[in-house]
């Protein structure tokens, strides 16, 4: 996360914020997004939560990607543009694919 951060810090010249998007496996079972908390001790819950409020993201994946969690997420920090939010089974692998419009 903090190399990510690094590029955004360097993408916000002149007190503008750039439109964000973020996607990927990011495998963190312990996060309950309906609450945006974190469960158990993990702290890289807790860091992912932290990056998310830092740079105004909101997650926008609301089923779940594999078996009963949610761990391929999509962060933006531009949630208005998104319309639609499809998961769906694939045979190409374990987890569920997720498309966004």
């Amino acid at each position: 996360l903090d190399s990510l951060q690094e590029k955004i810090d360097e993408a916000s010249d002149n007190n503008t914020s750039p439109d964000i998007y973020i996607t990927g496996d990011f495998n963190y079972p312990d996060i309950d997004w309906s609450t945006k908390g974190s469960e158990g001790s993990g702290t890289q819950g807790n860091e992912l939560l932290e990056f998310m409020n830092r740079n105004f993201l909101t997650q926008v994946v609301q089923k779940p990607t594999r078996e009963e969690n949610i761990l391929d997420l999509f962060l933006t920090n531009v949630p208005r543009y998104v319309t639609e939010v499809q998961v769906a089974p694939t045979s190409l692998s374990d987890h569920h694919l997720v498309k966004v419009q």
